[in-house]
């Protein structure tokens, strides 16, 4: 639970867009 809430924190503040653009590499939509 702290640790979630630890990752929470983070995201909201870091915002940071890399971990979408991964996510959106992962089902590799541009692949098909």
């Amino acid at each position: 639970m702290m640790k979630e809430m630890m990752m929470n924190k983070r995201r909201k503040k870091g915002r940071r867009k890399k971990r979408r653009r991964k996510q959106m590499k992962k089902p590799g939509k541009k692949s098909i």
